[in-house]
């Protein structure tokens, strides 16, 4: 089962590395997730089946995520995989899919389940919309981000140099001139004592970019997990940087980057930095070094991940909570592509209103 799913996954035209059992594994031992179904026209499989005979035709891979009170709900992650160019086809497939997990979420005690698709925001797609029938609600939380930035990697490197911004230009060799230099992690599988030296300076460096930009990071454990499980199939690289402050010092490492790739794209998921080697524009070097491999190595795009809107004058909207790593991700250029909201739909009206009115009321506390 999992080797079929994971090659429908790799088939489906927007199959991303979260709809595969890989990422399903890594976030089944996340906090407060611990399991996840793959559901599809071919039923509701178990992870140690092998029953299938050929690939799905559509189907989702949903990860269960801990509620108080003994509840949960369900995430599908970029998903589910439907087939998005007969809106009318993929809203029956849906509905069959809604059909399918319904058992599941009663017995999970899932309040709602929420779906994002990449579907694209474009004249192509302005029936995208029509795939969600009116049980759907806008979610009323964002886990993948609605807008991303993606580089052509079938460009030459001067082309994409050439279409980064000046100081996007200026920082990469500002970085090479004082000799930083950039390395690959050790194998969590093949020097898992070096890797966990590397692991432990990058969550150190996360740390620190923490609590000066003032945004939230998972547990040391969870970037652990991450590189641990995807890592050893080639599905994910801890980039790091190094410096020697003078001929005789041991390198230091400065700032690190984790990577994803899958299919023909490689995205910058997680990076952090040291303060006090600002001036040394090692985040500049180490997206280019990451950038450059995915173009050797034949990808065809480097994904920023998340950026924050951008009003008509291609400015990022300043209250958006992406605004200022967005600053940093332009200056490398490239292509924005947004994405249809997420969507939810509830499987306990009353619960789902209940959790609603908590968040809201634990923002509003936050003021005063």
């Amino acid at each position: 089962m999992r080797n079929l799913w994971n090659k429908f996954v790799a088939s489906h035209k927007v199959g991303t590395i979260h709809q595969t059992t890989f990422w399903g594994d890594f976030q089944a031992k996340s906090r407060n997730r611990d399991k996840y179904f793959v559901v599809s026209d071919r039923g509701t499989e178990a992870m140690s089946s092998n029953a299938l005979d050929g690939l799905p035709k559509f189907g989702g891979l949903f990860i269960r995520q801990r509620l108080p009170f003994g509840l949960s709900w369900l995430y599908c992650p970029r998903g589910p995989l439907l087939n998005y160019k007969n809106p009318e086809l993929a809203k029956k497939q849906l509905q069959e899919i809604i059909e399918k997990i319904k058992p599941i979420a009663r017995k999970e005690k899932a309040v709602f389940v929420r779906m994002d698709p990449p579907i694209e925001k474009s004249a192509q797609n302005v029936n995208a919309n029509l795939i969600f029938h009116p049980h759907f609600k806008r979610a009323h939380a964002e886990y993948q981000p609605e807008n991303t930035l993606i580089i052509d990697l079938s460009q030459s490197e001067d082309q994409i140099l050439s279409q980064m911004k000046p100081k996007g230009r200026y920082n990469i060799k500002v970085a090479q001139k004082h000799d930083v230099k950039i390395r690959k992690s050790a194998s969590p599988s093949k020097d898992h004592a070096t890797f966990k030296k590397d692991i432990a300076a990058f969550y150190a460096l996360l740390t620190q970019t923490c609590k000066r930009d003032g945004f939230q990071i998972h547990s040391k454990f969870y970037y652990e997990n991450m590189l641990e499980i995807l890592a050893p199939q080639n599905l994910a690289t801890l980039y790091l940087a190094e410096y020697k402050t003078s001929e005789s010092a041991k390198p230091q490492i400065i700032a690190g980057i984790i990577v994803t790739h899958f299919k023909d794209t490689v995205t910058y998921y997680f990076g952090a930095s040291d303060h006090n080697f600002r001036h040394l524009m090692a985040p500049y070097l180490l997206q280019w070094e990451a950038l450059s491999q995915a173009k050797k190595n034949g990808f065809k795009f480097y994904d920023f991940l998340g950026i924050a809107p951008l009003d008509k004058s291609g400015t990022p909207i300043k209250s958006h909570h992406y605004s200022r790593i967005t600053d940093f991700k332009l200056k490398f250029g490239g292509t924005q592509i947004s994405y249809q909201p997420a969507q939810e739909f509830v499987f306990k009206p009353l619960t789902y209103a209940l959790i609603k009115t908590a968040k809201f009321a634990r923002r509003m506390l936050k003021f005063f």
